[in-house]
C-alpha cells in the first residue's frame, strides 16, 4: 500500500513539476477536464506521456532485475557484474563495424541478441561449474 501511495504521489508531482510548474489543483482540474485550457494540455501532451513512459520503463527495470536474479540463482546479480551489458555493447559494435548500422532501431535489436547471448553463456558456465 505504501508502495502504491508513493507513486500516485510521485506521479502527481511528475505532472505538476516542470519548466512551468503548476499546482496540484491545476494538475487535478487538468486530469478531469480535458479540455483547451493550458493546465490540461500541458498535463495531457507534455508531461502526462512523459510520466507513463517513467512508471513503464521502471517497471521493465524491476522485471529485468528480478528475471537476471531468477535465471542465475543469485540475488546479487546485476547485468553489470554478470556481464550482460557488456554482451549487448559488443554486439552493438559489431553491428556498426561489419554490417553498417546506424539506426536506433539497429541497435536495439544487435543490443538484445548480444545481451541474451552473454546471459546465456553466463547461465551455462555457472551450470558448467555446478552453481546452478
Amino acid at each position: 500500500m505504501a508502495g502504491v501511495a508513493a507513486l500516485i504521489l510521485l506521479t502527481l508531482s511528475s505532472l505538476a513539476h516542470g519548466s512551468n510548474p503548476l499546482t496540484y489543483t491545476e494538475v487535478w482540474e487538468g486530469l478531469w477536464a480535458r479540455d483547451t485550457s493550458q493546465s490540461s494540455l500541458i498535463v495531457w501532451e507534455l508531461r502526462g506521456p512523459r510520466t507513463v513512459i517513467a512508471i513503464v520503463v521502471g517497471a521493465a527495470f524491476g522485471v529485468a532485475g528480478a528475471l537476471i536474479q531468477a535465471l542465475t540463482r543469485n540475488p546479487l546479480a546485476d547485468p553489470g557484474i554478470l556481464g550482460v551489458k557488456a554482451g549487448a555493447g559488443f554486439a552493438v559494435t559489431l553491428g556498426v563495424g561489419l554490417f553498417g548500422v546506424s539506426g536506433i532501431t539497429g541497435y536495439i535489436w544487435f543490443a538484445f541478441l548480444g545481451a541474451a547471448v552473454a546471459t546465456l553463456l553466463v547461465r551455462e558456465a555457472r551450470r558448467q561449474n555446478g552453481v546452478l
